[in-house]
């Protein structure tokens, strides 16, 4: 069905042109190149700067990008800015609504709300993609009056993703996504997000566990922000010093929390045992999964991070809070869980881990089997499904 398609994907990561190709931080592009095979054609269309930055991740060729003009503040963007990104949608309607047999949509920001509202108007039928909740970027980091306009902006924008969400074809990034908003939407369906290719999936039984004399190697990977709660692992750091077996913590990420994780090291007499990588390259984050033996998520709130099939496609047995998609991640056996904050629960399953070789070796199995779900074809299949029950006359 898909196969004789043409969409569009309005996408909010900015894009960079720099000699003669296009490149972003958000790796969300991956995704769709998956996707993209699938499909007669993908029209990415996202706001496009040309002032010679460079990004992570290269666009892919396959995916023809539709450039809308960069907005520079989000606070603008809800006042004076948004007139020009109105007009920005208009036209790429106007230029391309005869050839999208639909759209794609992102719908917890000013941009997909606008998306939506001009795709309505041309009759274009939508699939809107929940990638996760917006308060984790639009609250954390703000203090007084800011954090009481955020606070606010996040109302309005939960009231407005609740009417976009109403009697629509729904696509979410996981399954506590798909359980929140399945009352409302007219057909909903639910996706990892995390593509794993074939070649990054380990053999089983690949990887070793730590001799009795040798640290057992932590890593956290992502951004180094409030909510994602990496102080915790330090102060579970501090609780293991008794242990005979040393546990040290690699941080690989930046982030605004940076300096002051690097001040609590210090100050709980661990720093000698965390090292701060900072940011690495998309090519090198593998390695870090092979340097680990278990890959720590203390975070608070989530919704699939692709950090997780990561890990379980080099093996390395996961540790991880039970919230947003993480439990259907790790389908019960491919990692551990704990609550969110609850660092004696995290020191105790550490300490399990240091000491528990064969628990240590049937997670770093089951974590490589469950990596092998990680496919496009599942998530072309959810589409599929989706457009089938919400636009039959589509294909």
């Amino acid at each position: 069905m898909t196969e004789t398609l043409r969409v569009g994907i309005f996408n909010t990561n900015t894009l960079y042109w720099e000699d003669r190709k296009y490149t972003t931080d958000g790796s969300v592009v991956n995704l769709y190149q998956g996707w993209a095979e699938h499909f007669a054609g993908i029209d990415l269309c996202s706001p496009t700067v040309h002032d010679g930055q460079q990004g992570k991740v290269d666009v892919p060729a396959d995916l023809n990008v539709v450039e809308l003009r960069q907005w520079w503040n989000p606070w603008t963007l809800r006042s004076v800015e948004l007139p020009v990104l109105l007009f920005d949608v208009w036209s790429t309607f106007r230029d391309y609504h005869r050839t999208w047999d639909f759209v794609v949509v992102p719908t917890t920001n000013v941009f997909g709300q606008t998306v939506y509202a001009v795709a309505s108007a041309f009759d274009v039928p939508v699939l809107v993609y929940l990638r996760g909740r917006v308060e984790n970027e639009t609250v954390s980091g703000h203090a007084g009056i800011q954090r009481l306009v955020a606070d606010v902006w996040v109302r309005y924008l939960d009231w407005a993703v609740d009417a976009v969400v109403r009697d629509n074809a729904i696509l979410t990034a996981g399954d506590e996504l798909k359980r929140e908003y399945e009352e409302l939407a007219g057909s909903i369906e639910s996706i990892v997000p995390s593509l794993i290719d074939a070649e990054e999936i380990v053999d089983p039984g690949s990887r070793t566990y730590p001799g009795p004399n040798e640290a057992l190697r932590l890593l956290y990977l992502g951004r180094l922000v409030e909510y994602k709660r990496v102080d915790d692992l330090l102060d579970a750091l501090t609780e293991l010093e008794c242990c005979s077996r040393r546990y040290e913590l690699e941080v690989v990420g930046e982030g605004p929390y940076r300096e002051s994780l690097e001040r609590r090291a210090q100050s709980l007499g661990v720093e000698d045992r965390v090292t701060f990588v900072g940011h690495v390259d998309h090519d090198e984050v593998y390695d870090a999964y092979d340097r680990a033996d278990v890959y720590v998520l203390p975070s608070r709130t989530e919704g699939s991070p692709k950090t997780i099939p990561e890990a379980m496609a080099r093996g390395c047995p996961i540790l991880a809070t039970a919230v947003g998609n993480v439990p259907t991640l790790l389908d019960g056996d491919a990692g551990l869980v704990y609550e969110p904050g609850d660092v004696a629960c995290l020191t105790a399953a550490l300490r399990r881990l240091g000491t528990d070789e064969e628990r240590w070796l049937t997670l770093s199995n089951a974590g490589i089997e469950r990596a092998r779900t990680f496919t496009t074809e599942s998530q072309v299949a959810a589409i599929r499904r989706l457009l089938a029950e919400m636009y039959p006359g589509l294909g």
